[in-house]
C-alpha cells in the first residue's frame, strides 16, 4: 500500500530519472548557445523570449528556442543587430 501512494505522489524512479535526463538536456542546448546568452532571457514563467527579434517570439522549451536561433529569420536580425552595433561604435 504504501508503495502504491509514493508512486502517485512521487512517479517511479524511471519517471524521475527521464525527467532528470530531460532537464539535462535542455541545460546542456542553452549552455550551446551561451555566446548568444544576450540574445533570449528567461521569463518568469520559465518560458523563453527572443530578444534580437522585432516580434519578440516566447518559447516553452529550450529545444524550440535553439531551433529558432538556428532559423533564417533569427539569424537575419542577429545580422542586423550586429551591423547596427558596427555602426554605434564606429560614430
Amino acid at each position: 500500500m504504501d508503495r502504491k501512494i509514493n508512486e502517485r505522489v512521487w512517479g517511479d524512479s524511471w519517471g524521475r530519472e527521464a525527467h532528470y535526463r530531460k532537464r539535462r538536456v535542455d541545460d546542456l542546448l542553452l549552455d550551446a548557445a551561451g555566446d548568444q546568452s544576450s540574445s533570449y532571457r528567461k521569463l518568469s514563467s520559465g518560458k523563453y523570449a527572443c530578444l534580437l527579434c522585432p516580434h519578440t517570439p516566447v518559447f516553452d522549451t529550450p529545444v524550440i528556442l535553439s531551433m529558432h536561433m538556428k532559423s533564417r529569420r533569427h539569424l537575419a536580425a542577429e545580422s542586423r543587430f550586429k551591423q547596427n552595433e558596427k555602426k554605434d561604435k564606429m560614430r
